[in-house]
């Protein structure tokens, strides 16, 4: 498998490690519950009966233990032949993943700035004063409100510009590793198998 298969093998792995935990929390699972009527305390020709309730059909958490045993075991070793693979690329991708997170977050908003404009508006403002008569009257009057730029709009547009480019040419290099990086491990699930598929493949093992 490449990096990127081993990518989304160690994610299925760890999808079917939390199922089978979280089941391990169900009471009933857990749980044998036997009901014993007793009717013989109260009726003499009556016979007690001892009755199992159903609590339909799940894998028995015994089995459920020894599959997250393996399942655990089983990403272990795919991380350490993915961190081996990584080493042997010649590229350092985790590096390159987060450099160039970090650069489509400043390029996004520096698109956000620049679609900021500078305008020039009036908006309505109440003024007072006394008139001759000694009375406080009010009086209406337009305030012009100027935005300008407080930033080179210019050279950040141009930064924005080559941030993407050169995420775009990182992010086709990435892309590049994760399809030709061979990953030595051999997986025992597909990541289309569904949780209970893949317990029934481990107990047939």
């Amino acid at each position: 498998m490449n990096l990127k298969e081993s990518f989304r093998y160690a994610s299925y792995l760890e999808t079917i490690a939390s199922t089978a935990s979280e089941n391990l929390r169900i009471r009933d699972h857990a749980l044998t519950t036997t009901k014993i009527h007793r009717k013989s305390a109260v009726d003499p020709d009556a016979k007690d009966i001892t009755e199992t309730v159903d609590n339909g059909d799940f894998v028995p958490n015994n089995d459920l233990i020894r599959f997250l045993q393996f399942v655990i075991t089983e990403r272990d070793k795919l991380g350490k032949a993915i961190t081996a693979a990584k080493n042997n690329c010649g590229f350092d991708i985790d590096n390159a993943v987060a450099v160039n997170k970090m650069r489509q977050g400043v390029a996004a908003n520096i698109k956000r700035m620049l679609s900021f404009k500078a305008s020039k508006t009036k908006e309505p403002c109440l003024g007072y004063r006394f008139n001759v008569a000694g009375d406080q009257t009010s009086y209406r009057y337009d305030v012009e409100v100027v935005t300008e730029d407080n930033f080179d709009r210019k050279a950040s547009k141009t930064v924005m510009t080559a941030m993407l480019e050169e995420s775009d040419a990182t992010s086709a290099e990435i892309d590049r590793v994760l399809v030709t990086t061979n990953v030595d491990f051999m997986p025992h699930f597909s990541v289309n198998d569904s949780f209970d598929d893949a317990v029934e493949a481990y107990l047939k093992m």
